[in-house]
């Protein structure tokens, strides 16, 4: 059986999207659905499970527009991940200044906790992942500041200190990676409090159980190989427990890549390939043979640079035809034989894009539902894979 649970998050100025898959071995798919509730500035999630177990018979999208509960500001930031097969978190500001969780258990309620932050805010990005089922971090900076929120079955939410990352640019995005359980990697843009005082060097803060946090570590300074990057297009993914792999745009809008081996250490090199000069970047590794990085071109259209094992070598190529206005993506693999881009175009529908092995060709859809009244602006795009 492979249970695919999307879920879908609209807000007026942000999108986040989660999708959780797990394949195990049957000849059969169930999907579930989730409805989503939608107004300027409020975000509520419901899940509706009636038809779950006829889905598998007739699987599609479903978007659902409603009166709202929990309060979110207009481009609120939104993390989500999923820890288990059951269980789905989402992590979100509120206020400018509190970190805020919403938790999901199948069989039972979203539970929504607002935490107590040790910095006092504001909040500028936030992250998480989950290295192991039973434990999710979230990761959130402050006034250039990186701290973390943990939450453990056998403990519960703690804030465990110290700092993680002291150098992090105030407007940086957070790209994290987990190469084993016992071992968690913060990737970041510097502030000018970094080693040479320059904004825009690539920097990491890693995680092992025998030193804690090692912090504010450079990969690439602002001054040395690529110059200074863009402080929203940075992502990482590693593909298996010897490589991890960071992407990101310089200010000649030249997407950049740097690989680490635990042989070698960082190995930093150009793509030869550009980006739209506001274009993130979102990143999969659908096996440990295959990297893919997905970006809004100078064409205003998604492309993507892939590199695969057998042959060592990166190519590159337009994935869709509709326009795509520079701003997040987000990428998914529900399985070795699968791949899938989401954005939003500039009436404000929900795009996506998905690829199979077995018919070897992108195809570009639109979500039913979205534009229109329902027209979200392009802000926060978020997916998350177990």
């Amino acid at each position: 059986m492979i249970v695919n649970q999307l879920f879908v998050y609209l807000l007026h100025g942000a999108l986040a999207l989660a999708v959780n898959a797990l394949a195990v071995p049957s000849a059969t798919q169930d999907v579930e659905r989730f409805e989503v509730n939608v107004t300027d500035s409020e975000l509520y999630l419901t899940d509706d499970l009636k038809e779950r177990k006829q889905l598998h018979r007739r699987a599609g999208w479903t978007v659902s527009v409603q009166l709202s509960g929990t309060f979110l500001a207009t481009r609120s930031l939104v993390s989500a991940v999923s820890r288990a097969p059951n269980n789905l978190d989402v992590f979100f500001v509120i206020g400018g200044n509190r970190e805020a969780q919403l938790t999901w258990t199948e069989g039972g309620q979203w539970s929504y906790l607002v935490g107590s932050s040790p910095s006092g805010g504001p909040y500028k990005a936030i992250t998480a992942l989950s290295r192991r089922p039973g434990s999710v971090e979230a990761f959130f900076t402050s006034s250039e500041t990186i701290y973390s929120r943990v939450w453990d079955s056998g403990v519960g939410f703690s804030y465990p200190g110290p700092k993680t990352g002291v150098s992090c640019a105030v407007v940086s995005q957070l790209a994290v990676t987990s190469i084993n359980e016992n071992a968690m990697e913060v990737f970041y843009a510097s502030s000018s409090n970094s080693p040479g005082g320059l904004v825009g060097a690539i920097m990491h803060t890693y995680w092992r159980p025998s030193t804690g946090w090692i912090g504010d570590q450079v990969i690439n300074t602002a001054t040395a190989f690529a110059g200074p990057a863009k402080l929203y297009s940075i992502a990482a993914v590693s593909r298996n427990s010897a490589n991890q792999d960071i992407f990101w745009i310089n200010s000649q809008d030249q997407l950049i890549h740097a690989n680490w081996q635990a042989s070698t250490g960082w190995y930093k090199h150009y793509l030869d390939v550009y980006a739209s000069s506001m274009s993130y970047i979102s990143t999969l590794s659908r096996n440990s043979e295959r990297i893919n990085a997905f970006f809004v071109g100078t064409d205003d259209r998604v492309w993507q640079a892939y590199w695969r094992a057998d042959t060592g070598a990166w190519a590159y190529g337009r994935i869709s035809d509709v326009q795509a206005p520079a701003g997040p993506l987000a990428s998914v693999s529900m399985n070795s034989g699968h791949q899938e881009v989401f954005w939003v175009d500039g009436g404000g529908a929900v795009i996506h894009a998905y690829w199979t092995e077995a018919q070897n060709k992108w195809i570009t859809e639109t979500l039913p539902g979205t534009g229109g009244s329902n027209r979200c602006i392009s802000g926060r795009i978020k997916i998350s894979i177990l």
